[in-house]
């Protein structure tokens, strides 16, 4: 269709969109690839996220139309100035509809000399109809089957619950696949209620990419991620995506130290959702444990109390599993940690023991690895400030020799190795962790990365 519509003896303000693109594209020498490229970098200026691919660029030099913004950020992309784009997208618009009306037209002179009856001229037909006609054509054109849907609504719930259970290098492949597939459906013909569902699909698995990034170390891709899984919801009007998307950013905060962000994060995701959903429920608890690394009993064990009264109220998780439920064992391991960090020795002891039994439990099964590993650490820093070194170092060599930790969790075996050496450094089995510490720690974190 490109070819068609690209004249050589047009001028810029003669041709259409997808002539534009092409011509553009040669004069600039730019890749369809490039081009994608430059739009998701204008819309990253606009602290937005583009879904531009190679397909996408094709898309449009085929005849396409983009949305307002994405043509926004086309213009962007080929050196033009907005106003061309638009007329272009006009034009285009123009001859479609012309085509379509001309093609109309002989249709039904067609017909009516078959049947040998007379024809109303279609300028005479009633406006209302023949637009209730056509609305009707284009809500329902779609080159998105429901089978494909339906597929990658299974696959995409499958990764969020393999989660626990697999190592963020290995999920982060299929995870990409899955994303580049939910963006090339984006580019493709789709009801609003089939491109609703590939937004939602594509929030969850930015949502979930996010977390991976998180998990290595990578904050840069880890914040896109999620600026990309909050923009998504936006547009598809999803408070759970976008609530999930404020706990992901508290998370990257509370690791980062920038407790009072992580707090405030919390606060404005709670307001997003109802109190009955598990991200209602897991932003009050991550609420708390910002609180608590800031030492402040009161706030802290307010939300405690808080989170524990909405999980009451929240109803059975259909898969515990998934990462983005909040299920019996998370509120467990939650508050271990939370009061662990606290300081508050009887109450953390007993449920780091409880949340370390459960996840043991799970661990048999293949799952909650990473959590346990965690839960063990929670519960050595307990028993360490109890008295107990031997104890905590076992606990502390479990944790290390899990092959579990990551990035985003090896600085609680950073804070257990310096409190057991501060405390009682001349224990022997302190020595022996300490040695065990630093091979995991140069072997989890990249050369240069700060702990």
């Amino acid at each position: 269709m490109a070819r068609g519509l690209l004249m050589q003896s047009e001028s810029p303000d003669d041709l259409p969109l997808a002539g534009l693109i092409a011509r553009q594209r040669q004069t600039m020498f730019l890749s369809l690839t490039a081009v994608a490229r430059r739009m998701q970098k204008a819309a990253a200026e606009e602290g937005t996220y583009s879904l531009a691919s190679r397909q996408t660029i094709h898309s449009y030099e085929r005849g396409r139309i983009p949305h307002a913004d994405s043509l926004r950020w086309l213009a962007a992309a080929l050196g033009l100035p907005v106003t061309d784009v638009l007329g272009a997208a006009r034009r285009q618009r123009a001859h479609r509809d012309l085509a379509r009306a001309s093609e109309s037209v002989s249709e039904n002179q067609n017909a009516g000399s078959r049947a040998g009856t007379a024809l109303v001229p279609l300028g005479a037909a009633p406006d209302d109809e023949r637009d209730a006609l056509e609305l009707a054509q284009r809500i329902e054109a779609s080159d998105v089957g429901s089978v494909t849907l339906e597929s990658l609504e299974l696959g995409v719930e499958n990764l969020c619950r393999s989660y626990t259970a697999t190592r963020p290098e290995e999920l982060l492949g299929p995870v990409r696949r899955y994303r580049r597939a939910i963006g090339h459906l984006l580019g493709a013909r789709a009801t609003l209620a089939q491109r609703r569902r590939l937004m939602v699909l594509g929030g969850w698995v930015s949502l979930l990419a996010a977390c991976v990034h998180v998990d290595l170390g990578q904050r840069e891709a880890a914040s896109t991620n999620r600026l990309a899984a909050h923009e998504l919801g936006t547009h598809a009007e999803h408070g759970e995506l976008i609530a999930w998307a404020f706990e992901v950013g508290a998370w990257q905060a509370l690791l980062d130290g920038r407790y009072d962000e992580a707090v405030e994060l919390c606060r404005a995701g709670q307001g997003l959702v109802g109190r009955t959903t598990s991200p209602y429920v897991q932003l009050i608890a991550q609420e708390a444990r910002a609180w608590a690394r800031r030492k402040r009993s009161r706030e802290t064990l307010t939300a405690l109390d808080r989170s524990a009264a909405a999980f009451e109220q929240m109803p059975t998780p259909a898969h515990p599993d998934h990462h983005f439920a909040f299920d019996p064992r998370k509120q467990v391991g939650y508050t271990a940690t939370t009061l662990a960090w606290l300081g508050a020795d009887w109450r953390a002891e007993e449920y780091a023991r409880e949340a370390t039994r459960e996840y043991e439990d799970e661990a048999r099964h293949g799952r909650s690895l990473r959590r346990l590993a965690t839960a063990r650490i929670d519960l050595a820093m307990v028993v360490a400030a109890r008295g107990t070194p031997e104890e905590a170092c076992h606990l502390g060599r479990q944790a290390l020799g899990s092959g579990r930790l990551v990035p985003s969790n090896i600085w609680r075996a950073v804070e257990l190795d310096g409190l057991l050496r501060s405390r009682y450094g001349n224990v022997a089995d302190v020595e022996d962790l300490h040695d065990h510490y630093l091979a995991v720690k140069r072997e989890v974190l990249p050369a240069g990365t700060p702990e």
